[in-house]
């Protein structure tokens, strides 16, 4: 049998039915203990407040699902710019220590091209000879191919 319907099954409904008050022997689902509620009317003011509270859960829900993940946001930037530093850090190792190899290697340069090695290694490994006299010849102007002259 519906709500609406009268106790003879006509449809029409009763007078308790039509004003909203709860039928006797109630309704709802039982309590732990068999009994069933009893049930009530809620008037707009009611109604309204439950409305609002639910907003206000809604609100307060999507406010910490607001700030969880602002946190996990942050939380997650701070692991990146971390892994960035250490990055940064090992590249920085990576300079000083190739600094340091190339100053040696141009401290090892000027001792190769020092005068005094370069002139012992020509003197003593290939035997060569200091010559007694130095003739420097001087440029001349090109001489133009023949055929190609001025008229």
């Amino acid at each position: 049998m519906s709500a609406a319907a009268g106790p003879d099954g006509s449809g029409r409904a009763t007078a308790r039915a039509r004003q909203g008050e709860p039928r006797p022997g109630g309704g709802g689902r039982p309590d732990r203990q068999g009994r069933r509620p009893a049930l009530s009317v809620l008037d707009r003011k009611a109604l309204l407040e439950r409305v609002r509270q639910r907003r206000v859960r809604l609100l307060l829900a999507a406010s910490g699902l607001l700030v969880a993940g602002s946190l996990g946001t942050v939380a997650a930037a701070q692991g990146l710019v971390t892994s960035q530093q250490l990055r940064l850090d090992q590249i920085d190792q990576q300079i000083v220590q190739q600094i340091g190899r190339t100053q040696q290697l141009q401290v090892t340069r000027a001792t190769l091209d020092a005068p005094s090695r370069v002139l012992g290694i020509a003197e003593h490994g290939l035997h060569m000879v200091t010559p007694s006299s130095v003739t420097y010849l001087t440029p001349t102007a090109p001489a133009t191919p023949s055929g190609r002259g001025r008229p």
